[in-house]
């Protein structure tokens, strides 16, 4: 039997996830309410969450389910079994989403995970020094001859050009002068 904990503000939406879930042999709703840690506390398996704000809420220590639009990015490597379902979420995939969270699974909607896949990392800006030596990279000076030419070792050149390597996501010093160029950082 899966023990399942209800949380929302609204009782309305409570009541409807009651509803869907009585249908289901293994299932039972044991506890629900608006607060996470009181409603954790009755012994569920699994905590069916609306969308909370500010990430994991405290002394919740279960498997959660959070149904919202938004990712809760911390959630997704607390280290517990969580699960991401659209607010439309059809019982079917609410059902199969608490089984599997209160398996050791982690569930993310297919509407949510394409958020993830498309996610671009966040741009971080190259340093000054990383700049000079992109710049030389771009002449086809190899590491020594760059640091020669800007009066550094030979590892710290190594060290600037795979944090350039990292920064612009590339995969060879080819790779990133193009990306580079293309992005303005680099006028050939």
């Amino acid at each position: 039997m899966i023990r399942v904990g209800l949380v929302s503000p609204y009782p309305a939406l409570r009541a409807g996830l009651r509803a869907m879930l009585s249908g289901q042999p293994e299932v039972e709703v044991v506890a629900e309410g608006e607060d996470p840690g009181a409603v954790a506390s009755a012994g569920v398996d699994v905590l069916l969450l609306d969308a909370p704000e500010g990430g994991h809420p405290p002394g919740v220590e279960q498997g959660l389910i959070i149904l919202g639009d938004r990712l809760e990015a911390d959630l997704l490597g607390s280290g517990h079994p969580v699960g991401f379902l659209p607010r439309d979420a059809s019982v079917e995939e609410v059902i199969a989403a608490v089984r599997a969270v209160a398996s050791g699974l982690s569930v993310v909607a297919p509407t949510l995970a394409a958020r993830i896949v498309r996610r671009e990392p966040e741009e971080v800006p190259l340093t000054q020094r990383e700049v000079e030596v992109l710049a030389l990279m771009a002449d086809g000076l190899p590491n020594k001859a760059i640091a020669a030419r800007l009066g550094i070792s030979e590892h710290t050149v190594k060290f600037h050009v795979g944090s350039i390597l990292a920064k612009l996501g590339a995969s060879s010093r080819a790779e990133a002068v193009a990306i580079a160029a293309r992005k303005g950082l680099l006028f050939l």
